[in-house]
């Protein structure tokens, strides 16, 4: 099953109160129509309205709300009505009844204290249900996420997304190439060496010396990262 993983930040997550008086966990676990931030550095990604209105339709796909999709700290069950999930004009809006439990307590003070990065939720894509636009985002390309299968929601302290190899190798099928992994590899490669560089490049002006690079070798090095860098644009 290829599953994904997103994440909307902090501030779309809240407490609220329900008619019971009881605490709300309250949030968007997707916002439509908002690019990504760049996934592994060569595409970005929106979701649009509508991309969750089949599935939250069926009634054989139940969603459940879970800390970290982690299935041993379950917090509501959309088929017992202590999840809702509703696809509104702006979102995925998620509205979660935790259990009176040390786990519940512990969240809502988790919530209360802002430890919890945001709301995120876990997918598959439909057939057909996404598409691909060659650099329509400033040179990179754009996937839409148009049809999606939900499978749970809930609070979560991972940073944004997490889990992108599947969209990788979505991305390297539309582009074309052979070896997906070899070519997410590369470009996490280009981000470390680049960072690497730069860290060199300052620690060498941090001791007021001049001249350019710091050697001949740091400049053969840059020469050859912009090289890959400019292999791996192409295709």
């Amino acid at each position: 099953m290829n599953m994904e993983r997103r994440l909307i930040p902090l501030e779309d997550v809240r407490l609220a109160v329900s008619g019971s008086d009881k605490p709300v966990i309250e949030g968007y676990a997707a916002v439509f129509n908002m690019d990504s931030l760049p996934i592994a550095g060569v595409f970005v990604e929106r979701i649009l309205p509508g991309a969750f209105t089949r599935t939250l339709s069926s009634s054989s796909d139940d969603v459940v709300a879970a800390f970290n999709h982690d299935m041993n700290m379950v917090l509501g069950r959309r088929s017992k009505g202590t999840l809702e999930v509703i696809e509104d004009e702006r979102g995925l809006k998620v509205r979660i009844h935790p259990p009176e439990t040390t786990a519940g307590t512990d969240m809502l003070v988790s919530v209360r204290r802002g430890d919890i990065a945001g709301m995120s939720f876990s997918f598959t894509v439909a057939p057909g249900g996404d598409k691909w636009e060659r650099g329509a985002r400033n040179g990179l390309d754009l996937r839409t996420l148009m049809d999606l299968n939900l499978f749970d929601v809930g609070p979560a302290t991972m940073p944004a997304y997490p889990d992108t190899d599947v969209a990788v190798r979505s991305h390297d099928t539309f582009r074309g190439h052979g070896d997906s992994r070899h070519t997410y590899d590369q470009t996490i490669h280009l981000r470390r060496m680049r960072n690497f560089l730069f860290v060199i490049e300052d620690g060498y002006r941090g001791h007021g010396l001049t001249g350019g690079s710091p050697d001949t070798d740091l400049r053969r090095r840059r020469l050859d990262l912009e090289r890959m860098a400019a292999g791996r644009g192409r295709g």
